[in-house]
């Protein structure tokens, strides 16, 4: 019943050739009809101006009303043989292009934002940052939404590793205003390089390029800052290159 509905309707959308069929067919019964209602002289002058008898054009609407018909029926039969052709070209291995252009599309909107820490992120920097020891640290950012939140992620995995943070994350200053990207900001000089092993483990960790700076006096009590601003890379890391700068 679904598949004789279906049908119907793709009958219905061609439905002009059924029109022109009866119209034609009414068209050509029409001079049948009036002759029998002339007179035998009006009769005459109605045959001598007809090529055909009337009574071969009255049987003419038997064969042009199922041709109308036939004709629609065709080309709803063709409208679904397209479709089906059209549908048969769509190979799986097409199929599989469309979707991995998809997911590259996807790939370059979110990689132009900060994306939400996952738990093994985590798990790896707070395991990073407990190794060095306890410091104490600041976390800068942009007020974009991503950069908001990565930071206040950040500002957590640091106090979980035993690190101070004794300010809540600071924004709406000239310098985070104008931040592009991930850059920290360590003493010097520094014997340990708190800063620079903390760079090092936000680039494995985020797989992304950050900046250092060293940028803090020898007698401040902060040993780190971190300024967040809008991401400026799209495409991670490769494996490879985060070996590189571990082995650093």
């Amino acid at each position: 019943m679904r598949d004789f509905l279906a049908y119907l309707r793709a009958l219905v959308r061609h439905v002009t050739a059924v029109v022109v069929a009866i119209v034609g067919s009414v068209l050509f019964v029409i001079p049948s009809w009036i002759r029998a209602a002339l007179s035998p002289a009006s009769q005459q002058w109605l045959d001598s101006g007809l090529t055909f008898k009337v009574s071969t054009i009255r049987k003419a609407y038997l064969i042009i009303l199922p041709l109308g018909v036939f004709w629609a029926t065709f080309l709803a039969w063709r409208e679904e043989h397209h479709a089906r052709q059209a549908a048969e070209k769509e190979s799986p291995e097409a199929l599989r292009t469309e979707v991995g252009e998809l997911r590259s599309k996807v790939a370059d909107f979110t990689g132009l934002f900060w994306q939400p820490l996952t738990d093994p992120q985590r798990d790896d920097l707070r395991a990073r940052l407990r190794k060095l020891g306890r410091h104490m640290v600041h976390v800068q950012h942009h007020e974009n939404t991503d950069c908001t939140r990565l930071a206040g992620e950040l500002g957590q995995v640091f106090e979980s590793a035993g690190w101070i943070r004794p300010s809540p994350l600071e924004t709406g200053s000239w310098n985070t205003v104008g931040a592009r990207g991930i850059t920290v900001f360590g003493k010097y000089p520094d014997a340990e390089e708190t800063g620079h092993c903390v760079m090092r483990a936000l680039v494995s960790v985020l797989r992304t390029g950050l900046s250092f700076v060293a940028g803090i006096g020898e007698g401040e009590r902060t040993d780190v800052v971190i300024l967040i601003g809008p991401r400026q890379s799209t495409q991670p890391f490769s494996d490879e290159l985060i070996r590189r700068i571990e082995a650093q």
